[in-house]
């Protein structure tokens, strides 16, 4: 994780006290990394480079796609959103949830593009890696209509972590108070093969709202909750869960005025 992302999640979950615990294990390691014999270095360099390698998984927590958002009981507004940051006018906020051990995450943009635009690359699945942070592949399993489908999206993660990969159902409609589009998307149990080597995720929820602000603007309102699986604890989850899928939104934005 580089420093900026780092610094904004370190105070969130841990106590100093918890936190001098986990620095002193890390200078132990880095330390004895120059132990004088051949297998202690070897040895020693691996514990290095695993506890290293072991932080970039807290870059995770990013998906695109779409259901409906009171149907998902993916949120309850009694529930305070705690802004994390701000960049680029795309603000982060995250909250703990009594029903999961991760946090759930919301971002809010507004980009100088069409609703028209979004929407298009939002249903281009296999644009996917593109965009969305660590997803190197994206497919569409099945088109059910116009505004519903299932697609599979693999998340790559960095040795000596197993990638994810993820079967998921979205579906879109118009909201007839406001004219915005909503949309939800869910892990589901499909029919599509299990991948060696990945572990499939099937906890999943991600909310969106897109409405049009004013001329050739749009904002989105994107909302995420999710449990990777696996055996990676939920502390060290959410101390960088916020990085995904800000990435993410940076880099939808990046398409969607690219050539503007």
């Amino acid at each position: 994780m580089q420093h900026e992302d780092w610094k904004y999640e370190r105070s969130c979950f841990l106590t100093p006290e918890q936190w001098q615990q986990l620095d002193e294990e890390v200078s132990t390691i880095e330390r004895s990394y120059n132990h004088p014999s051949r297998w202690g270095r070897c040895r020693n360099l691996l514990l290095y480079l695993y506890h290293r390698i072991s932080w970039l998984f807290m870059i995770l927590l990013t998906l695109g796609g779409a259901r409906t958002y009171a149907q998902s009981g993916i949120v309850t507004e009694d529930q305070v959103w705690a802004p994390v940051r701000e960049e680029g006018g795309i603000t982060v906020f995250r909250r703990s949830r009594p029903d999961r051990s991760t946090d759930e995450v919301r971002l809010l943009a507004t980009f100088p593009v069409s609703r028209d635009r979004v929407m298009a690359l939002l249903g281009q699945v296999s644009r996917y890696v593109e965009w969305v942070y660590k997803c190197d592949e994206a497919t569409l399993v099945k088109r059910l209509s116009e505004d519903e489908m299932v697609y599979y999206t693999s998340i790559d993660l960095p040795w000596p972590v197993v990638d994810r990969d993820i079967v998921i159902h979205s579906t879109s409609w118009i909201d007839p108070g406001t004219g915005d589009i909503l949309s939800e998307s869910a892990a589901t149990n499909g029919n599509y093969p299990k991948v060696a080597d990945h572990v499939r995720m099937v906890d999943f929820h991600s909310y969106w709202r897109i409405s049009t602000s004013g001329p050739d603007e749009t904002t989105i309102d994107y909302r995420v909750s999710s449990d990777i699986g696996g055996s990676i604890p939920s502390w060290l989850i959410n101390l960088g869960i916020t990085t995904g899928p800000l990435h993410s939104m940076q880099q939808l934005e990046a398409l969607l005025t690219e050539g503007s």
